[in-house]
């Protein structure tokens, strides 16, 4: 598309004038890198072209793979696989700001977004079918909340724990409100 021959361009030149540009964080809030940025974006070249410029796979939050997990980008996910990324790498951040935040996995991402195909190719690379988030909440647990069938036979069939229990417990008036809430969604 014109806007990816942008995008290329734009980080040829960066590239080109400032060698460590890979490693630049950009200054969005959310912390992203150019490599989460063309991750994101599905925009394998210029993946491609940073990866070839020294831009780390790793990264503190989450990492390119969590978001092209997460986004359902299977060809931008092979390719992270391929270089060395992580299937297991947690998105913690430690700071004071977020003094709970949920650990989660690039299969957490998948299978939140009923990614079927990402699921399995994170599977055959090792992904952890029970890591489990802060509060205790497996890839299975997020499938099963959000309704992916499908998600739920491949954890499944890869040997996820039925029977493993979340963390929180939550108190009477929340299980009702989330009942009622439950209640009106339609399948």
């Amino acid at each position: 598309s014109s806007s990816g021959q942008g995008a290329l361009k734009l980080i040829e030149t960066q590239l080109y004038r400032c060698p460590y540009f890979p490693a630049f964080v950009d200054s969005l809030q959310n912390g992203f890198t150019p490599l989460h940025i063309a991750c994101k974006k599905n925009h394998m070249r210029s993946m491609d072209l940073l990866l070839k410029h020294s831009a780390s796979l790793e990264a503190s939050g989450l990492t390119p793979l969590h978001v092209a997990a997460f986004m359902g980008h299977l060809n931008i996910v092979k390719n992270l696989l391929q270089r060395g990324a992580s299937p297991n790498a947690s998105n913690v951040v430690r700071t004071s700001f977020v003094p709970t935040a949920q650990v989660e996995t690039p299969l957490h991402m998948a299978s939140r977004a009923g990614h079927c195909e990402l699921v399995k190719l994170l599977l055959e690379h090792k992904a952890n079918p029970d890591s489990s988030t802060t509060a205790g909440h497996t890839p299975l647990h997020i499938a099963a909340r959000e309704g992916h069938i499908h998600t739920i036979r491949i954890l499944l069939d890869a040997g996820a724990q039925q029977t493993k229990m979340t963390k929180v417990r939550l108190k009477r008036s929340q299980i009702s409100w989330k009942i009622k809430i439950w209640g009106k969604k339609k399948n």
